[in-house]
């Protein structure tokens, strides 16, 4: 199974490591978040800059890619260009702190799924699965 994972808080967040090692089990990973917070941006996507992206390290080894845009270009970049098949589950989180259901349609990594939703054909559509869960703390990001 092809996975892609992305978040709104950036490739350092706590969370994405967490979820990255854990659907791993279940099949290829691959990660593509934005290099820094990203939260709230909604819908939107870089149109005015280009967009870089580097390959992202944790704990010395290689563990995704990191993108100067929005959760939605990290999205897009990530089934246009980044894997060579395209993915069965796109899956956005874990988020760091809560959010409540009325921001919904501000939330990066919401936003980031439905751009999934949007960047492909009818016929080769993906599920997708948005995760919340509280972290109390932030730890320092580890390059």
């Amino acid at each position: 199974m092809e996975i892609l994972i992305t978040n709104d808080d950036g490739i350092y967040a706590e969370g994405i490591y967490a979820l990255a090692k854990a659907l791993g089990k279940a099949g290829n990973v691959t990660v593509v978040a934005p290099d820094t917070q990203r939260s709230a941006v909604g819908h939107a996507i870089t149109i005015a800059d280009p967009l870089r992206v580097t390959p992202a390290k944790h704990n010395g080894k290689f563990f995704g890619y990191s993108a100067s845009g929005t959760p939605a270009d990290c999205v897009k970049l990530g089934i246009k260009s980044i894997m060579k098949k395209s993915p069965d589950l796109v899956v956005s989180g874990i988020n760091l702190g809560g959010n409540l259901g009325y921001n919904i349609l501000t939330q990066g990594r919401f936003r980031a799924l439905r751009k999934a939703r949007c960047s492909v054909s009818l016929q080769s559509r993906f599920p997708w699965i948005l995760l919340q869960s509280r972290i109390s703390a932030r730890r320092p990001p580890s390059p």
